[in-house]
């Protein structure tokens, strides 16, 4: 291989990126390509804070590895109560001699931590879970970040009155400037009101379902042009009743450009699908819709016969769009089942 340009083998082994086992046996051919696998190899990092001592020592004795992490996981051990003022020291550490980390994952049993550790970070992308055995208090995490952050995901947080939030509301309200994907999953009574956070800047809206804002008087629907719906068989609502809620509830939409809908199932929708369509041209007749997409894991999930035969209409008029085992436009870290998030923390 010393023949070939390093620029070429680095070509090469970017074609391997996601399989690490193999990754792992080119590192081993030679010299520079353990140097060119590294930054593949050590762009993710997962860490159990059972093993937290030895993921720090490691980092610590290996300078060049932290130059290459971009996305972290924090995981807890089932029923976490606390961390360890100890813990809590070496989490804080490993987070600022990380210069190139991008994007953290993390559940709220470290949210006091992080809302001290953020502001000193260069994080774009958040994905933040609520651990029913930790404070869910997020807002002063989202504050530290307000200015810098550009992705943002919330899983399983249920506020049920204002009291939670009662402090930092008197602050004033949180001004998140630079956001522009939000992405909700599987929460209730968010605080998406406009005395607690404004997103003047949000492009996308990720819809998990089962979810809804706090303070109706003070709500403002968000206005974004991409709407993403993930929707499954047994959810409280059908596939049309779903995209409306997430449309009409939650958005503007005269506004919205485009939605993407990630179904579990279309066999026992396809009843609805020109329902769906009636809907969609509303919208683009009243508003800016300029493409419908079903994005799909398998095309057993299409069910028999063709979803286009049932959405004529915006097929003849370019708006439709069928995507089958390719990830999704709009929220492109879904799985291919299209079922989970891969980002997700559960």
């Amino acid at each position: 291989m010393c023949k070939v340009p390093p620029e070429i083998q680095l070509l090469i082994l970017q074609e391997l990126d996601g399989q690490k086992d193999v990754l792992r046996e080119c590192a081993l051919v030679c010299k520079l390509w353990h140097e060119l696998c590294l930054p593949a190899l050590f762009r993710e990092l997962v860490i159990d804070i059972e093993d937290l001592q030895a993921h720090s020592d490691f980092l610590v004795n290996s300078p060049h590895i932290r130059t290459h992490i971009r996305k972290l996981k924090f995981e807890f051990s089932p029923f976490p109560v606390h961390v360890h003022p100890r813990e809590d020291h070496m989490i804080v550490s490993l987070l600022l001699g990380l210069p190139r980390l991008d994007e953290l994952l993390c559940t709220s049993i470290i949210f006091t931590t992080l809302s001290t550790v953020l502001p000193q970070l260069s994080i774009t992308k958040l994905y933040l879970q609520e651990d029913i055995y930790a404070p869910r208090a997020f807002l002063p995490v989202l504050r530290a970040v307000a200015g810098t952050l550009r992705s943002l995901t919330l899983e399983e947080f249920v506020f049920v009155d204002e009291d939670d939030l009662a402090i930092e509301i008197s602050v004033g309200p949180i001004i998140m400037t630079a956001l522009e994907e939000l992405a909700i999953v599987h929460c209730n009574n968010l605080p998406l009101t406009s005395n607690v956070i404004r997103m003047p800047s949000l492009k996308i809206l990720y819809y998990g379902a089962g979810w809804a804002a706090m303070g109706d008087d003070n709500f403002e629907p968000l206005n974004v042009d991409n709407l993403c719906v993930l929707w499954w068989e047994g959810d409280r609502h059908h596939l049309l009743g779903a995209v409306k809620q997430a449309a009409n509830e939650f958005a503007i939409p005269s506004q919205i450009r485009h939605i993407e809908i990630l179904p579990s199932v279309l066999c026992g929708e396809r009843v609805k699908l020109d329902q769906l369509e009636a809907y969609a041209l509303d919208l683009r007749r009243s508003g800016r819709l300029e493409q419908l997409t079903i994005t799909v894991g398998k095309d057993d999930i299409l069910g028999f016969g063709s979803v286009v035969d049932r959405l004529p209409t915006l097929s003849d008029l370019g708006l439709l769009d069928i995507r089958t085992g390719r990830p999704s436009v709009l929220y492109p870290g879904c799985d291919e089942n299209n079922i989970q998030p891969e980002w997700t923390l559960f």
